[in-house]
């Protein structure tokens, strides 16, 4: 018979990998990006823009957070949402004229996985005890 232990912890390590999937595409989207357009677009971004370098950044916070979440999930998990937020209020602002669906999918990735791995960092301590 199988245990209610046993199928929480497989239950635990298929949301994990769901999150690192979810994360990795993520993040293979934004360092194409990166790779592709990046070093042209870089150097006319502005500070002042919400379009601009806050945008890149919130983006780079949330990609870091995603990759840094395989190691650390609570850490990582938690700089992963905030990027998420920040990257889908900054995309809120900017945005043209369909604001709220830009401002909700650009960040939804990002927010998805660390969310995952939050909730895996939670159930794996509580495991633990």
């Amino acid at each position: 018979m199988i245990s209610t232990r046993q199928i929480q912890d497989d239950s635990t390590k298929g949301m994990r990998w769901v999150a690192r999937i979810v994360g990795l595409i993520a993040n293979g989207l934004f360092w194409l990006f990166v790779v592709s357009l990046g070093v042209k677009i870089y150097p006319t971004l502005s500070w002042l823009s919400l379009q601009g370098k806050p945008l890149f950044c919130a983006m780079g916070g949330a990609a870091l957070g995603a990759l840094i979440a395989w190691r650390w999930e609570k850490a990582g998990g938690t700089m992963a949402v905030l990027g998420a937020c920040a990257l889908s209020a900054l995309a809120l602002g900017g945005a043209g004229h369909s604001r709220l669906a830009t401002s909700l999918t650009i960040g939804l990735p990002f927010f998805i996985a660390g969310t995952l791995f939050l909730i895996c960092s939670w159930r794996t301590k509580a495991a633990a005890k």
